[in-house]
């Protein structure tokens, strides 16, 4: 999703931030999590470094993982605690495939796990997504569960056009699943954004606006401006064989008067 991963990166999640509010806030981070993931990281940078000067060998497969200080979407908050995010995809000839999950680092009731499937031709991507958040404190889960009134899933065809001069509009609405009024009846929630990337000495800018046309996930009064911000991505030098990709990203949400500056490492 544009390239159709990053693209997921940035846009992914369903329903969270609605139950987070309502959920108690524990953030107390669980030393056992923090510690493994520590290790891991530093096992995966020692193996990198020794194996970088193998031969690269081209798969249309990929496996990356993100850690986040934060897991904001389309300016909404998706966990109150630092956040990692692994995926898996497949790409080859323009048709792409995968699934992409956030866990947080403190015990939190919302995680996420999804699914996307995708297509890209010349200037055109169009990804369906499958948002999937479950409650990770119950014991029998609900990820079979279909029903329109029940589903904790969410499916949003995303459709991305890269325009001249690096602009890029993106345009996507949730046609099934978690995006209901009060009483159950789908929302067709839109989010509608425009951007453009800038490269310069090494480093990604990409400013952005998006806005939603009605009343639904993003806002209760109808069109307004969600999502509002500025990504800055650099790759920072660790050693002769590797580089490790940081990202900044200061979000705005100008409808909740809303503000995030996030951190980010991607492997």
């Amino acid at each position: 999703m544009r390239d159709l991963l990053n693209q997921r990166i940035c846009m992914r999640g369903i329903d969270r931030s609605i139950i987070v509010y309502n959920m108690p806030k524990r953030l107390s981070v669980i030393p056992s999590r923090a510690m493994f993931i520590f290790l891991f990281l530093s096992l995966g940078l020692s193996v990198y470094s020794q194996s970088g000067k193998d031969s690269v060998v081209k798969s249309p497969f990929s496996v990356n993982f993100d850690v986040v200080s934060r897991y904001i979407w389309r300016a909404l908050p998706s966990s109150q605690s630092p956040a990692f995010q692994p995926s898996v995809g497949y790409s080859n000839n323009g048709f792409s495939f995968g699934t992409w999950g956030s866990y947080t680092f403190a015990k939190e009731a919302i995680q996420e796990v999804d699914l996307y499937v995708g297509y890209s031709k010349g200037r055109f991507s169009l990804t369906i997504n499958d948002y999937y958040s479950p409650i990770d404190t119950v014991i029998i889960g609900d990820y079979f569960e279909w029903d329109a009134k029940k589903s904790r899933h969410v499916i949003e065809p995303l459709l991305t056009i890269d325009g001249p001069l690096a602009f890029q509009l993106v345009g996507a609405i949730m046609l099934y699943g978690n995006d209901r009024d009060m009483d159950g009846d789908n929302n067709y929630s839109t989010y509608f954004e425009l951007n453009k990337i800038w490269s310069k000495n090494g480093i990604t800018v990409k400013p952005y606006i998006a806005i939603t046309t009605g009343t639904g996930y993003y806002s209760s009064d109808g069109l307004q401006v969600v999502n509002a911000g500025i990504d800055f991505k650099k790759s920072c030098k660790i050693n002769s064989d590797f580089q490790l990709p940081v990202g900044v990203n200061f979000i705005t949400n100008p409808y909740k008067k809303t503000v995030f500056l996030v951190l980010s490492v991607s492997f």
